[in-house]
């Protein structure tokens, strides 16, 4: 007989999600994988009715790639996990479930539980053989063409594509392939329940066929995906408001259910609210129609962060209106009110801009050390960082920023005007390239290198930041365009200015910024960039 004594809370969680989502470069692959970790939930359900009816099971919280949740006895916790696990190994080989548990008996739920769950889930993980050596690669076996997991015969299934059925793949990838299109089902369903036209709609997630020949051919009639941005951005402070909850027992429960869910419906009804932003862009800057494919895939949506693939382009319409519109989502939903004192929630968001051929995984890391770095601007209002990456020569921020050499803003507000704010940015940006007095991008890469081979060659004694020649060209551009230049400097028009002991500079960043964001669409983001507040 089973006793209250016998209860345990037991957790469940998807680990290193990064790297199976990014296993390789092939972006169906991607979007099937997505799908598949977004599954944890249903599985656990699933397993919780196979059950049967005497399985006494109440949810803490579900979200994509975790469960929780307090059962009747350790027997039971054991046999959920072993359902899972076999769903998982079925549907979705190579991805890492793990779980644990611990006991609770007949005491009421504490957040000193669920502290002690996450322990004993990573005790257990820790004591693990990895996935990569579940599947070792050895002499004889033919390898993947897109991994070095060793290749294995077609599925068998009627939706598996000829050629993926003629191709050496390995495992994992078929399983993800085969499942892509229910993601973008999911994704298609999403949008149209936001308010998003059908045309517009298959715009912003088209055809996986389209989408693979807009990503490896040159630039024609679907339009030219000659950068991507990979956005990562991650609520401030979320984690310890949920940890601070004061309800206990099966009131904590419940609250964490709703509030889980809330947040969920909240940013994925700010993703729409961007992907609007994104397509008023597009048809606002375009001639004629917007371009065929404008992908805009979310790769993680469903738990409290976010991580999205977007046309290059239009990488700062997305962030900018996504950040605003958790904002107010976040402000007006009535489980959300009181969660925090800021009036809605603040998020921090990387920006990683990348070459198509750029390993996706590394973009990844490296968006979401840029939005460790947003959080470390402020964590009071949102946030922005971004990095353009032209090649695969440094893939970490930080070796990035020793390359660079040169003076840049820093985080950014994602509200605002001026100087330290996304928008201020932008619009000086769309103002110096805009009309017949633009100023010539050519002479901001030469400016921008002349500052770089100075530092490359300076003394450690040396203050100067611009150097002769950079300092020249500066004051013949002052001279030349003196309204436009007027915008590239800090609050004296310098093109370097110090902020307490931090050099600081504008000019470098509406530089990367016309790198990847043509000034049409420039002009239709800050309204004609006429202004810098």
């Amino acid at each position: 007989m089973i006793s209250n004594l016998d209860r345990v809370l037991v957790h469940l969680e998807i680990m290193g999600i990064v790297p199976y989502l990014f296993a390789t470069n092939v972006q169906r692959e991607q979007i099937g994988a997505s799908w598949l970790v977004s599954r944890l939930p249903d599985w656990f359900d699933t397993a919780v009715l196979d059950a049967g009816a005497g399985a006494r099971v109440s949810p803490v919280s579900s979200r994509s790639g975790m469960v929780s949740a307090v059962v009747d006895s350790p027997e039971l916790a054991r046999g959920l996990l072993e359902r899972v696990s076999r769903t998982a190994l079925a549907e979705a080989p190579g991805l890492d479930v793990c779980g644990a548990w611990v006991p609770l008996g007949d005491r009421d739920l504490t957040q000193d539980d669920l502290r002690k769950g996450y322990r004993a889930l990573e005790r257990a993980h820790s004591g693990r053989v990895s996935m990569d050596q579940c599947s070792p690669v050895i002499p004889f076996l033919d390898v993947c063409r897109v991994s070095n997991q060793p290749v294995v015969t077609p599925l068998g299934h009627a939706a598996e594509w000829r050629r993926d059925r003629e191709a050496g793949l390995s495992l994992p990838s078929r399983a993800k392939r085969l499942v892509a299109p229910r993601f973008r089902d999911h994704l298609l369903a999403v949008l149209a329940a936001g308010g998003v036209g059908e045309e517009d709609r298959v715009r912003l997630v088209p055809h996986l066929r389209e989408l693979e020949v807009a990503l490896t051919d040159e630039p024609g009639e679907l339009g030219d995906l000659s950068w991507l941005g990979i956005v990562y951005a991650d609520v401030n402070h979320l984690g310890s408001a949920l940890a601070g909850l004061p309800e206990t027992g099966q009131a904590l429960c419940d609250r964490q259910q709703v509030l889980t869910a809330a947040i969920a419906v909240v940013i994925e009804a700010a993703y729409v609210e961007a992907a609007r932003e994104v397509l008023r862009v597009a048809h606002t800057a375009s001639d004629g129609p917007p371009p065929r494919v404008l992908p805009l895939f979310p790769i993680m949506l469903g738990g409290d962060d976010l991580t999205v693939v977007v046309h290059g382009n239009y990488a700062f319409a997305f962030v900018g209106a996504y950040l605003a519109a958790l904002e107010q989502l976040s402000a007006n939903h009535p489980d959300l009110v009181n969660l925090t004192t800021t009036g809605g929630f603040r998020a921090a968001a990387g920006v990683a801009l990348v070459k198509p051929t750029f390993p996706y995984h590394f973009g990844v890391e490296l968006a979401q050390e840029l939005c460790d770095e947003a959080k470390r601007g402020g964590r009071a209002d949102s946030r922005v960082e971004f990095e353009v990456v032209h090649d695969s020569l440094d893939i970490r921020l930080d070796q990035l920023r020793r390359r660079h050499q040169v003076p840049r803003q820093g985080p950014l507000r994602a509200a605002g005007t001026g100087l330290g704010t996304l928008p201020g940015l932008l619009t000086a940006a769309a103002s110096v390239v805009s009309g017949k007095t633009a100023v010539p991008r050519g002479q901001l890469i030469q400016l921008m290198a002349e500052v770089q081979r100075h530092h490359r060659s300076r003394d450690e004694d040396d203050t100067d930041d611009l150097g002769p020649a950079a300092a020249a060209r500066w004051q013949r551009l002052r001279t030349t365009w003196p309204t436009q230049t007027a915008l590239l400097g800090g609050p004296e028009g310098e093109p370097l200015w110090s902020d307490r002991t931090i050099r600081r500079s504008t000019l470098f960043d509406v530089k990367a910024i016309l790198d990847v964001t043509p000034p049409a669409v420039l002009r239709a983001m800050t309204g004609g960039g006429a202004d810098h507040a």
